[in-house]
């Protein structure tokens, strides 16, 4: 499955993009934000596992893959545009509202966001189209579970 996502992501084919390929995005540009202040560590993979694990009623394990493989497109991807624009055609106005909501609980879940991660999520919102009023009430409810 991942191999197909990237070579999605290479060639640009149009075929339907499944749901375990959604996941897959997901998974990289949350391990993105949690990278985009240049920390890495076991410890940051924690709340991308518990989100995609309350998104996606997986167990831990099937998270931590979803997870690995989400690294390993991102590692392999030029930029999270890749990424967004699959997201922005396959999920609707309420699904990347909660991917926005997600990436705000993935940043601050042990402390309060800091630059590098709001320029990132200001940026996926952007790319992602979500409007400013969802993104503001993505962000309270993210900031507060």
């Amino acid at each position: 499955m991942l191999e197909k996502l990237l070579t999605r992501l290479k060639q640009g084919h149009d075929d339907a993009v499944s749901d375990h390929e959604i996941q897959i995005a997901i998974a990289a540009l949350l391990v993105a934000l949690e990278n985009s202040d240049g920390t890495d560590g076991p410890d940051e993979d924690t709340p991308i596992d518990e989100v995609l694990m309350v998104r996606y009623g997986l167990d831990r394990k099937s998270a931590e893959a979803i997870r690995r493989d989400g690294a390993a497109a991102e590692l392999a991807s030029l930029d999270t545009f890749e990424f967004t624009h699959i997201l922005k055609s396959e999920l609707d106005d309420r699904a990347r509202a909660d991917l926005i909501e997600d990436c705000w609980r993935v940043a601050t879940t042990d402390r309060p966001a800091n630059a590098a991660e709001i320029g990132y999520i200001g940026r996926m919102v952007h790319l992602l189209d979500v409007s400013e009023h969802a993104a503001r009430a993505a962000r309270q409810l993210g900031e507060r579970n």
